[in-house]
């Protein structure tokens, strides 16, 4: 009965990616899929029953002939993708997502690039560049050098949320939030000066403060919220307007231009409430 049910729909594998803006889906061939199914006893409180999973064998196979159909850019991850699909037939689903990963790619120089702008261009602080690349010269890169890009998933080790998503606007100067489509907040903000500028590209929250406090500059941030490593022991993130030890409150007057050291700046108010509605993992897009 419980097989009979999965197989009189469509079952959907989902490829959504939003790191790379991929989507695509799959229908299971309802043959295929019954194919999967297998019915084993399940005892529990002393009475057996009968519950429907798959077959990993050739789940796996499957899984394997739809690599050849992701960009190259994206890789499927079959072990985490096979819980996903076994849990989602045992509890009657019609669909599963597939687990994407984002390998390391391969970029060759052109003329007039820098490590700089290469970094930037992929969505990188420069000094992931010269870790994945460590015989590189960064003032002397030569068109036609070829230079490993680190893998995506280096910036996101959190689980990734989605749903709640917070967009920089470095033309704008302006900071967007969103539940789904829903705009829940639009404040000016003042992101980093052009000689230690906020590095565009896809990030997460990786981590909260109060009130965060900067050694190099002698600044504390008041609500810290941490988004990416511009050095290896070193987090810019974004933050209310930032105090000296000296009581010395800055950059009040100039919020909507460039003005931080690659921080994004917001309003004391307006840092406080985006730092209590965001959570642990929320995309965070710096676009220009």
């Amino acid at each position: 009965s419980q097989a009979e049910t999965l197989l009189s729909r469509l079952f959907i594998l989902i490829a959504d990616d939003p790191l790379s803006d991929y989507r695509a889906t799959w229908p299971v061939e309802r043959d295929t899929l019954a194919g999967w199914l297998v019915a084993r006893p399940v005892e529990e409180e002393g009475t057996v029953r009968l519950l429907v999973t798959i077959r990993e064998e050739p789940v796996r196979d499957y899984l394997e002939s739809l690599r050849g159909e992701l960009p190259p850019a994206i890789s499927l991850d079959i072990e985490h993708t096979l819980p996903a699909v076994k849990e989602a037939v045992e509890a009657g689903a019609d669909r599963a997502r597939l687990s994407l990963r984002h390998p390391p790619q391969t970029y060759t120089v052109q003329p007039g690039d820098t490590l700089m702008s290469v970094a930037y261009a992929h969505g990188f602080p420069v000094w992931r560049l010269t870790e994945a690349n460590p015989g590189i010269e960064p003032g002397d890169l030569k068109p036609g050098q070829q230079i490993t890009i680190p893998s995506l998933d280096l910036l996101f080790p959190l689980p990734l949320i989605t749903d709640r998503r917070i967009i920089v606007d470095l033309s704008e100067q302006r900071l967007y939030a969103y539940e789904g489509d829903r705009l829940i907040y639009d404040f000016v903000c003042s992101t980093g000066i052009p000689s230690s500028p906020t590095v565009p590209g896809k990030f997460q929250i990786l981590s909260k403060e109060e009130n965060a406090y900067a050694s190099s500059w002698d600044l504390w941030m008041p609500h810290f919220m941490g988004i990416y490593r511009a050095g290896p022991d070193f987090t810019n993130g974004i933050h209310g307007l930032p105090t000296l030890s000296s009581g010395v409150l800055l950059w009040e007057g100039v919020l909507g231009r460039p003005a931080s050291y690659g921080c994004i700046v917001l309003g004391l108010d307006e840092a406080a409430a985006l730092y209590d509605w965001a959570e642990l993992g929320t995309l965070v897009v710096i676009q220009e």
